[in-house]
């Protein structure tokens, strides 16, 4: 998966990554909207000078009211090379 997505995170370990076109309380009303820590974009392309995986994370979710926090970054592109 590259390009530009929604995310949220659960319970502050457990990123969920779905398409611009969902709603983030779409899927955050599926794990429960207490258990969401954070909210916002996802962009992930690929470094083909370092052969990795880049993920930056950005904006919030205004329905939600969670922003995205820097960890969220690290957490995606665990999941993704895992």
């Amino acid at each position: 998966m590259f390009g530009n997505c929604k995310y949220i995170v659960i319970d502050g370990s457990i990123p969920i990554l779905f398409p611009n076109s969902i709603r983030h309380n779409f899927i955050a009303n599926s794990f429960g909207i207490d258990r969401v820590t954070s909210a916002g974009f996802v962009e992930v392309s690929q470094d083909l000078e370092k052969e990795k995986i880049v993920v930056r994370v950005f904006g919030d979710s205004v329905g939600l009211r969670k922003s995205s926090k820097e960890v969220d970054s690290f957490l995606i592109k665990k999941m993704l090379e895992d």
